[in-house]
């Protein structure tokens, strides 16, 4: 009977750390719209980003793909660019309060500032705080 227990709460806990997984998203910021790249750094973070030709977050690593409205979560990882294929320098506002499990700024990007509002980043999963940033 313990053993049946034990195995079934095992069960139970992958399944839902799994669930957590399946929600987590990839994006990249973009400012060139459906122009292979990213752009220059520019636009306003915000909950949501608002996506358009010259600005937003996009799941296309290629940077080729039309920026959509997100709001990004402590699950999610963002990019400013990606390996060699950067930004170029500028500044991304950010307003409110935003969040985000990873940021990554890429090797060939220039310059880059996050200027204003809070940016929550996500924990590992046995942590239990998030870690607040302030950009000025």
């Amino acid at each position: 009977m313990k053993k049946s227990l034990i195995k079934t709460i095992g069960a139970l806990a992958v399944a839902a750390i799994s669930t957590i997984n399946a929600f987590a998203a990839t994006y990249y910021w973009d400012n060139n719209g459906t122009t292979a790249g990213f752009g220059t750094a520019g636009g306003t973070w915000a909950a949501p980003t608002t996506g358009s030709s010259s600005q937003g977050w996009s799941t296309d690593s290629t940077g080729a793909t039309l920026p959509g409205s997100v709001t990004t979560a402590t699950t999610d990882t963002i990019n400013f660019g990606i390996t060699a294929v950067g930004l170029a320098s500028g500044t991304v506002a950010v307003s409110g309060t935003v969040s985000a499990g990873n940021i990554t700024f890429a090797s060939g990007s220039g310059a880059i500032a996050l200027s204003g509002g809070h940016t929550y980043l996500g924990c590992r999963r046995d942590d239990y705080a998030q870690q607040r940033l302030g950009f000025n």
